[in-house]
């Protein structure tokens, strides 16, 4: 079913401003394609030098995610880059097209020529992580080495163990070691998740929950916004970056206190509802319930973060290693959102009574650990890494 037409033109006016954005972010100067869509359905997109043309199916948009069309369309932006600033036209997709793809912010599934969305849906956001440096690319090509030694076939197995000896002779490598440094980069690989609010403005609630899972979480919190192209508007979204553990446990704590929130609010929401009370009066009460339930909920936090860090203080090499994974965690903030700023929101207006009654509950708070989870139910605070003290926001935002 095709989608109305001004809803394509609404698309292609988005598209064009997603197009100015990403320049601007970027830093690159481009002159504006013609955007056109197609009704292609075995061609996702393709740049025609000749025209100054990227086109984008229309089964493209109706079918995914936005992110996954943005992908598309940087990928598209890619060859525009290729040929109309460093005079390649027949890049392809070799090393220039890719280095075009890494100032643009292409995930490397969405690099290549033929693009398999299915697979390629699940390596981005089920399996999104850091870069590998050329060390770990080498201790990643040993171990698939190592693992082909136990092989049934006699002569591979011989074969993939004598390279996997070579390599770690020729590198001063041992074999238990590098199991241990796998143990320790599984655990160390970044990911980023985003959270859909599906609402066009945040809440000071939500921003209220932002600042206290960066404040006790080892991940960046940013906030951005995403366009809904099946609705033709912008709407806010909390994107989580960090070690995967650290972005599992805070997404947990954010939608344990969305729930937790709604539901305490639906029983005490009677008291507030007076006879000619207003509904501004009604909206203030809640906002204050819900501000006095985090506030409260971040009291004990902050208790017991106090007590982990008079119990046991982290050796000198333990905090350089976390210093090292704060840089990492940086670099991979910067190269998925190019122009950051930090914002504090302005002082809410707050009612005493439903604020302070709200307080009290919120310090009885407890967060059971998300399902798998081997941990104990109890609060679950990092141990790890430092904070910022303000939640970022793109510059959409």
């Amino acid at each position: 079913m095709l989608p109305p037409p001004e809803l394509e033109q609404a698309w292609l006016r988005q598209l064009a401003d997603e197009h100015a954005q990403i320049c601007h972010e970027r830093r690159l100067d481009l002159k504006p394609p013609i955007i056109r869509l197609s009704r292609s359905t075995s061609r996702w997109g393709f740049w025609s030098g000749a025209k100054r043309e990227i086109c984008l199916a229309t089964a493209l948009i109706v079918q995914h995610p936005w992110q996954v069309v943005l992908q598309i369309f940087k990928h598209e932006i890619a060859h525009q880059v290729c040929e109309e600033l460093w005079q390649q036209p027949r890049a392809g997709h070799g090393p220039e097209f890719r280095r075009a793809c890494q100032i643009l912010g292409v995930e490397t599934p969405f690099q290549r020529a033929t693009i398999d969305l299915q697979q390629n849906l699940l390596q981005l956001f089920n399996a999104q992580q850091h870069k590998q440096s050329p060390e770990e690319q080498l201790h990643q090509r040993i171990r698939k080495l190592l693992a082909l030694a136990d092989s049934d076939n006699e002569h591979e197995a011989a074969l993939a163990l004598a390279r996997a000896s070579t390599l770690l002779a020729r590198h001063r490598l041992d074999a238990a070691e590098l199991a241990t440094r796998s143990g320790e980069a599984e655990g160390n690989a970044l990911t980023q998740l985003s959270i859909n609010t599906g609402q066009q403005r945040l809440p000071g609630y939500r921003s209220a929950i932002c600042s206290l899972l960066l404040a006790h979480f080892a991940v960046r919190v940013v906030i951005a916004s995403s366009y809904d192209q099946h609705h033709d508007l912008r709407v806010k979204t909390i994107e989580l970056l960090g070690r995967r553990h650290d972005v599992a446990m805070a997404a947990h704590c954010y939608h344990f206190l969305e729930e937790r929130l709604a539901t305490l609010w639906q029983k005490e929401r009677h008291r507030y509802r007076c006879p000619g009370s207003s509904g501004g009066a009604v909206r203030i009460a809640k906002n204050s319930y819900y501000l006095g339930l985090l506030a409260g909920f971040n009291q004990v936090l902050l208790a017991e973060k106090k007590s982990k860090q008079i119990m046991a203080k982290p050796p000198p090499h333990v905090k350089n290693a976390l210093m090292h994974c704060e840089t990492r965690l940086d670099a991979f903030v910067a190269a998925r959102f190019p122009k950051l700023r930090s914002t504090r929101r302005r002082g809410a207006k707050i009612a005493g009574t439903p604020y302070h009654t709200a307080l009290q509950k919120g310090k009885n708070l407890r967060m059971s650990p998300p399902l798998g989870s081997a941990e104990a139910p109890v609060m679950a605070l990092p141990t790890t890494g430092t904070t910022k003290s303000t939640v970022a926001s793109t510059s959409k935002a």
